[in-house]
């Protein structure tokens, strides 16, 4: 019987969405389906003709950056996992940005500084963010004022690294990309963070626990006197 159900589940999504596709533009449907997806446990997007793509976030992402070449440079190299040009990028260009975007990217740098981390030399990086916080704790304790937009930064490091090319080292650092989203997300509210929260656990399926103490790691060697 429980076949039978997901069998015609399955036929109707495909009725449903096969035929036509899903509008990528329309970011709130598209969790829908794949929460409903891993809702009946068929992580399987060949069987609804839905591939996985972060695209619908991205895109959103990109309309809220609007024209502005240096944020969506950054955007760019934040995706491509390019984190020390990334980082000189931010750096560079905070004063050229549109303010609003300033803003936005200043906070994502301080949230990836525990990803960053994780890569090897990359030291010389980490103090550079640090001193554009003012110290490392103000990067371990910090609190996003925009925190929709980093999680969907995050979301989409997070889920971009499936398939045979990437490497484990990618893997772990998507990892750390969950582990960022969970804690940007904890004490935090806006109108789809429960579709978004859900729309990151088919991360689950296919990424090992490398890079799960990302922030853990960073506290431990940039401020291990915090709390005393």
């Amino acid at each position: 019987m429980k076949k039978l159900g997901l069998m015609i589940y399955v036929m109707c999504s495909c009725m449903a969405f096969g035929r036509e596709g899903i509008d990528y533009h329309d970011f709130p449907g598209y969790l829908d389906v794949w929460n409903a997806q891993m809702q009946y446990k068929t992580f399987r997007p060949e069987l609804r003709g839905v591939p996985l793509t972060t695209d619908p976030v991205k895109q959103k992402l990109l309309k809220e950056i609007g024209d502005d070449p240096q944020a969506i440079e950054a955007f760019k190299l934040f995706h491509e996992h390019s984190f020390v040009e990334f980082t000189d990028c931010c750096i560079s260009n905070f004063s050229m940005m549109l303010q609003a975007n300033a803003d936005k990217f200043r906070e994502v740098l301080f949230e990836v500084a525990p990803v960053i981390n994780l890569v090897n030399g990359s030291e010389p990086c980490i103090q550079k963010i640090i001193g554009i916080a003012g110290g490392a704790r103000n990067v371990s304790n910090y609190i996003p004022t925009f925190p929709q937009f980093c999680y969907e930064m995050f979301l989409c490091l997070a889920l971009d690294t499936s398939g045979e090319a990437v490497g484990k080292s990618d893997r772990k650092l998507s990892q750390a990309g969950v582990v960022t989203c969970e804690a940007i997300a904890h004490n935090s509210e806006w109108p789809l963070r429960a579709k978004e929260l859900k729309f990151l656990e088919v991360v689950g399926c296919r990424e090992d626990a490398g890079g799960s103490e990302c922030i853990c790691d960073f506290k431990e060697q940039w401020c291990p006197d915090e709390g005393q």
